[in-house]
């Protein structure tokens, strides 16, 4: 497959090697392919079918559940439009013959113009589509500086459909949004339990990647020396514990390894976080604290 580098940063043109007689083709764009550009994973895709002169965009979801996107054009034909910031766009023509699929980043906002009546567009989607973060910018925002006029003139277009929520899209100068989502790496204990699983869950639904998620056979927390390695090494900015010792009906018979667990492995990862600067959750369940105290805990010796 070929990637062909775009001038803005992190977008690119990926176009799959076809395989073809007589008959037709066959081509294949995988995950890993994605992956590689920074997809989190292939968690949803969706077609559109729009008329000649429809004009989609500009859309993008908010952080925590921004997506990326990988888009290309079934039938028809569609000019793609991809923007970030002022004075910065790009604009990509997709057809089924020329075969180009536009990855898409988070953080991006995106759009297009169908030129051709029945064309069929898809989209494959990283992230949970989620209603009450879902946003835009204005299609024909000055400041972005799209050269809309020239683009309906050589396609022979002479007013664009909108929908009434993209007419009424914010300029990009009016949104508080922050486009530059900083990459965090986080560090899980206790990964094979219920808590650190639905963690890890949660963290790929939110479009988070740089994850280690580690059980004891990666890393035993009540071995200080292999905790420090493990950490150091790759120097999490937030760690979520939620490794312990969870059979409270055995705890007293199994008091020593209780205690090692629970209290001697939580300081060790608690003392390692603060070597690295990381921020460190550690959670309870209400069988242990209830939630209700006004304050904090205080550590007792």
């Amino acid at each position: 497959m070929k990637k062909l580098k775009t001038k803005l940063e992190d977008v690119y043109i990926l176009i799959p090697e076809r395989f073809g007689d007589s008959r037709g083709y066959f081509e294949s764009i995988t995950e890993r392919d994605l992956q590689e550009l920074g997809f989190n994973r292939v968690f949803q895709v969706s077609n559109s079918l729009s008329n000649r002169g429809i004009l989609r965009g500009l859309h993008f979801q908010k952080n925590p559940y921004c997506q990326a996107k990988a888009v290309r054009c079934h039938k028809g034909k569609v000019l793609d439009v991809i923007s970030k910031t002022y004075l910065q766009y790009e604009t990509v023509l997709l057809t089924p013959r020329n075969g180009k699929v536009l990855f898409v980043p988070r953080g991006f906002a995106h759009g297009f113009i169908a030129l051709t009546n029945n064309t069929l567009f898809e989209y494959y989607v990283d992230n949970e589509y989620k209603p009450e973060y879902e946003d835009g910018i204005l299609w024909n925002d000055k400041d972005i500086n799209i050269p809309w006029d020239d683009i309906f003139k050589k396609y022979k277009i002479e007013e664009p459909i909108l929908s009434d929520k993209d007419k009424k899209r914010e300029k990009l100068k009016d949104k508080k949004i922050n486009f530059k989502k900083e990459k965090t790496k986080y560090l899980i204990t206790g990964y094979k339990g219920q808590l650190g699983y639905d963690i890890k869950r949660e963290l790929l639904d939110r479009g988070e990647t740089d994850i280690l998620a580690l059980d004891i056979e990666d890393m035993d927390i009540t071995n200080y020396d292999e905790v420090k390695r493990v950490i150091t090494n790759y120097k999490p900015d937030v760690i979520f514990h939620c490794a312990a010792y969870t059979a409270v009906d055995k705890a007293e018979d199994n008091e020593d390894i209780a205690y090692k667990v629970n209290v001697i492995g939580t300081k060790n990862i608690s003392e390692l976080s603060i070597k690295v600067g990381a921020k460190l959750f550690y959670m309870s369940t209400d069988y242990v604290f209830d939630g209700k105290k006004d304050g904090i805990y205080n550590h007792i010796q």
